[in-house]
């Protein structure tokens, strides 16, 4: 027995749309897409936002780090090591969570 296609959109070719849905200029995109300078906007503002969240909050951690871990130089290392990647996880989410949110 065969089995039933699984494609979610078998009119994604068939569909386009004519204007941006965000900022209404003329252009051929398909259905549901943005155009190149609504998804450059709306990705510079989230690298912009996520990186000003993402310090703001890496300093506050540094800042208990650094006053609440003991003198020996392996905690002090595992210390930093989490500030970075806490640094790098907060700009990763927030960069998502704002695209998501000015789509």
């Amino acid at each position: 027995m065969l089995r039933r296609p699984s494609s979610q959109a078998p009119f994604f070719g068939v569909l386009v749309e004519h204007e941006c849905p965000r900022c209404h200029r003329e252009v051929n995109l398909p259905l549901g897409e943005l155009c190149r300078d609504c998804r450059l906007a709306i990705e510079r503002r989230a690298a912009r936002v996520a990186r000003i969240v993402a310090l703001s909050t890496t300093l506050v951690l540094a800042a208990y780090v650094w006053f609440r871990m003991p003198e020996a130089p392996t905690p002090r290392l595992v210390g930093g090591a989490s500030i970075a990647v806490w640094y790098v996880l907060t700009n990763l989410v927030v960069r998502r969570a704002m695209r998501e949110y000015q789509q």
